[in-house]
């Protein structure tokens, strides 16, 4: 009798597992539906960030800017310094301006699903506008680390000291622009304040 007791415990722990895992696989997957949706809603945010599985973030250099024979960047810092120099052009710059038609965002992932919903909408409105003409680049948080420790390895120690991510975010912000984001203007350069 003392027996039925003592078992009773393990087989209704298992019977319960059993049935939790009965349930979560008659579950639909709403992971793949939400992906559909969102290749559906943001076709080229899906495919030129989500899709992504290069180390660093996402880019897009624009097929007139280079040709098929070109190997693809290893990483996003170099592709941004590959897209430094086809910038040099006065066709790949703002008209009137030797600013290069480059685009920086940052965030933490490129898995966009996770992504909040305006923040998706945007990019996807930012990516329609830069289509054919600009590159783009989504750095995220290896990106920022792979840049830091390629243009400013000596600052890597307090730039990675400050106290919130969102410091850190605005800091990049005028380190991209200061390497890759650059007016030039003769022998001179400036940050470019509209990076």
């Amino acid at each position: 009798m003392v027996w039925r007791y003592i078992l009773r415990r393990p087989v209704l722990g298992a019977l319960c597992f059993l049935v939790l895992f009965t349930w979560l696989l008659q579950q639909p997957d709403t992971s793949v539906k939400q992906i559909s949706l969102l290749q559906h809603r943001y076709p080229l945010l899906f495919e030129r960030v989500h899709t992504n599985t290069r180390s660093g973030g996402a880019w897009y250099i624009p097929p007139t800017w280079t040709n098929e024979t070109e190997q693809h960047p290893e990483n996003i810092v170099d592709a941004a310094e590959r897209v430094l120099r086809l910038a040099q052009t006065t066709e790949r710059q703002i008209p009137h301006s030797s600013i290069p038609l480059i685009v920086h965002q940052t965030w933490k992932s490129t898995r966009v699903d996770t992504w909040p919903h305006v923040l998706q909408q945007s990019t996807e409105k930012w990516l329609r506008a830069v289509d054919e003409q600009m590159a783009y680049f989504l750095w995220d948080d290896d990106g920022i680390r792979q840049f830091i420790r390629r243009f400013e390895p000596e600052r890597e120690k307090q730039f990675y000291a400050l106290p919130s991510h969102v410091e850190r975010s605005d800091v990049f912000r005028i380190l991209v622009c200061k390497w890759i984001g650059r007016i030039r203007d003769g022998n001179h350069s400036a940050t470019n304040a509209g990076c």
